[in-house]
């Protein structure tokens, strides 16, 4: 009997504070996980953006906190470890107690999984890992490691892209692909006509080299008669000097400012192999013309929903140049495409359906 009560009980557990892929994919987890009779917990960084979406739609019964693991992946390998330990001294015995309460606990964060892993392997408590992110060998290696424990229920990937990377060292059916989805906000809303205005380009998510917002700015200065709008933390730590360039912060609600700035074609130039996409296809979802990179998952993407895939910087440029001589119907009718097809293709009833399918007979036995 644990001792939360009767229904079977689950621990979320995420290390982060800022809203991203991981943390919208972890809502929806739990709201799935409630919908199949599950009691749930969360443990997490106090102040951090999914408490405050789980505690709006009072989706769990009990929050937990710790302090936020910080390290810089790649560099200052005896300062990580150092944080590491300084963690795990402070954070163990919240970690433990928490444990404790319930039958399952759900490590979100892979960042977490060492000090997890070692209370875990005490405390003798089944978990699951969900992986988000095309990590480094060494990383899937330490993940292959904890996969080999009896308490182990399953690996949950993102995407076929993170599944196919992973299963070069988990040989084991409880490697599974949970493939990401729209949360719920954006799975069946309705297609809106966003083309009877000015064309307005959009770019969201973290303000960094690394995710391409360098080439929004190239593409401003080129496109004088275009409107530029980036939401998302400021990386680039850039100050604003081209007139037609406008900043917004990250927020939990991307489609308020969507709307409020009146933004109809995003683009996703990322740099990265993403896992997944998930900006890509809520853009999609939101009725904008959506742009993306061929980097990892995005070209998936990018031939399910029949978007402009880019293969180089020029790409961009071509693309832009192409919507701006298309009439208004001509852009709604590209628009339209991609918002049915998205809907087709990563629903929120999918979602639903593989966990209900794929990985809860795994937590069950």
């Amino acid at each position: 009997m644990n001792n939360v009560g009767e229904k079977k009980s689950v621990l979320f557990v995420d290390n982060e504070r800022h809203w991203g892929g991981g943390q919208i994919i972890c809502l929806n987890l739990i709201d799935s996980f409630r919908k199949n009779n599950f009691q749930i917990g969360l443990l997490l960084p106090s102040d951090s953006n999914l408490e405050v979406k789980v505690k709006d739609f009072d989706l769990v019964e009990r929050i937990y906190n710790l302090e936020r693991l910080d390290l810089t992946p790649g560099k200052n390998f005896f300062i990580n470890l150092f944080r590491l330990f300084k963690h795990g001294v402070y954070n163990s015995l919240k970690m433990a107690r928490a444990f404790l309460k319930y039958d399952l606990v759900y490590i979100n964060s892979i960042r977490l999984l060492p000090i997890s892993l070692l209370l875990l392997f005490f405390i003798r408590k089944d978990f699951v890992i969900h992986l988000h992110l095309l990590h480094k060998n060494s990383i899937f290696r330490f993940v292959a490691l904890a996969s080999s424990s009896s308490k182990c229920k399953a690996i949950v990937c993102c995407s076929e892209l993170v599944r196919s990377a992973a299963k070069k060292y988990i040989f084991d059916d409880r490697l599974i692909t949970v493939r990401n989805s729209l949360k719920s906000q954006f799975s069946g809303m309705k297609f809106e006509n966003r083309f009877d205005r000015p064309l307005k380009v959009g770019f969201i998510g973290d303000i960094s080299l690394l995710k391409g917002a360098d080439i929004i700015l190239k593409l401003a200065v080129k496109f004088t008669q275009l409107e530029f709008c980036l939401i998302g933390r400021n990386n680039l730590n850039i100050d604003i000097t081209t007139a037609n360039v406008h900043l917004e912060s990250n927020s939990l609600d991307i489609k308020s400012l969507v709307d409020l700035n009146e933004i109809n074609i995003v683009i996703v130039p990322s740099r990265v192999p993403e896992s997944f996409g998930l900006v890509a296809i809520e853009a999609c979802a939101m009725s904008c013309i959506t742009v993306v990179s061929s980097a990892g998952y995005l070209k998936q993407i990018g031939n399910q929903c029949e978007l402009s895939v880019c293969e180089d910087e020029d790409m961009y440029h071509k693309v832009l140049v192409d919507l701006c001589r298309l009439n208004s119907g001509e852009l709604e009718n590209i628009a339209k495409n991609s918002w049915m097809r998205v809907q087709e293709y990563y629903p929120i009833t999918t979602f639903e359906s593989e966990i209900h399918d794929l990985l809860l007979p795994l937590i069950s036995t």
